[in-house]
């Protein structure tokens, strides 16, 4: 009997093959059908297109760059000194994060939570909105769709929990923001990610409506994102990292329209610090990023070139887990719910496999 198996790569002189493999003797068994050979084909061939390749190696499945970026072989971009056109100004950024915390027959509860942080004269400040409950299922998902200002179908929020919680994350950060926009006068508001729409955009509080409002002279707004996966930006990041490039930008917006057909404004990498790392910052079109940037480094401490006020930001909106137990023993006790026992499926079929160190989808 076979009790554990696995494949393994043989490469012989010529011809590679895949045999099965138990613990750490071969068993007699080759597997040679056209499609099996042509993945082993495959798999040997990576070896030789891999020659002379620089790679980071993957722990755990985080997102990692290598120090000083990528420096791929790319065209020189145009790199823009920062120019001191701006002023000091109040800061406040949005952030906010979503879980979820329980399965019904018919959808999902949530548990939602955001944080304004601000920099108000050089003095630090923070409001907490959360935990708040979120139920999303039949019985009420017309009326969370009802607030949005374009259709979505139903079966999408309730079939995909990770577009659920976006849609609640956009509600939430889209409604923050208009209300501070409406308060913070010649400020610079701070968002984290990207000007682009999303599919949950809110009636009467929506992105483009938010940019649209921002004219670029008594009021500012930045989209910051932290990390991006666009192989022709993280070229030109690795040119940013250079020790003798001073505080600077470049203006991608070409490529980032590529990817991003309804990107509202301009897109640039951003190296707010002599030793900062480069980020993306997306601007309104009517925006100076010269005024922008140099307003965020003259109101703003940096930390590797990013802005402490959304590093605050995203810290408290984040769940802890002592947060989530309360919102799970709230939700007990104070909704007329009944818990059922549960149990994890793939932990019972699978065994202590699930409990080791083991990764890889399936």
């Amino acid at each position: 009997m076979l009790n554990t198996i696995k494949l393994r790569n043989i490469y012989v002189a010529r011809q590679p093959v895949l045999l099965l493999v138990k613990l750490n003797k071969q068993l007699n068994v080759i597997l040679s059908s056209p499609a099996v050979n042509k993945f082993g084909e495959l798999s040997a061939n990576s070896f030789s297109d891999l020659d002379g390749k620089r790679l980071v190696l993957v722990r755990r499945g985080e997102d990692l760059e290598p120090i000083k970026g990528w420096r791929a072989a790319c065209d020189l971009a145009e790199i823009r000194p920062i120019q001191p056109k701006g002023t000091r100004r109040d800061v406040a950024a949005i952030d906010s994060s979503v879980i979820q915390v329980a399965e019904t027959e018919d959808g999902a509860v949530y548990a939602a939570k955001a944080s304004l942080a601000f920099n108000i004269g050089g003095t630090k400040n923070s409001v907490v909105v959360g935990p708040s409950v979120i139920y999303v299922g039949d019985d009420n998902v017309h009326a969370l769709l009802g607030l949005l200002e374009k259709p979505v179908p139903r079966r999408i929020v309730l079939s995909d929990t990770a577009m659920a919680m976006r849609l609640i994350r956009v509600l939430m950060e889209r409604t923050l923001a208009r209300e501070v926009s409406t308060s913070l006068e010649q400020g610079l508001l701070l968002l984290d990610g990207s000007l682009k729409p999303s599919l949950f955009e809110p009636r009467g509080s929506s992105l483009r409506g938010l940019v649209e409002s921002y004219d670029g002279e008594l009021n500012l707004l930045a989209g910051v994102a932290k990390c991006t996966k666009l192989k022709v930006l993280q070229g030109i990041e690795g040119q940013l990292y250079e020790d003798d490039v001073p505080p600077s930008y470049v203006d991608v917006t070409q490529h980032v329209r590529l990817f991003v057909a309804d990107l509202l404004g301009r897109s640039y990498l951003s190296k707010l610090a002599q030793d900062g790392v480069p980020f993306r910052v997306d601007l309104t079109r009517t925006e100076d990023p010269d005024v922008v940037m140099s307003t965020t480094i003259a109101s703003d401490v940096l930390v590797r070139g990013y802005p402490e006020t959304l590093r605050a930001a995203h810290f408290l909106s984040i769940f802890s887990d002592a947060e989530e137990a309360i919102v799970k023993s709230q939700l007990s006790r104070r909704a007329r719910v009944t818990v059922l026992p549960s149990d994890s499926l793939r932990k019972t079929v699978l065994g202590p496999l699930t409990m080791s160190r083991r990764r890889g989808a399936s």
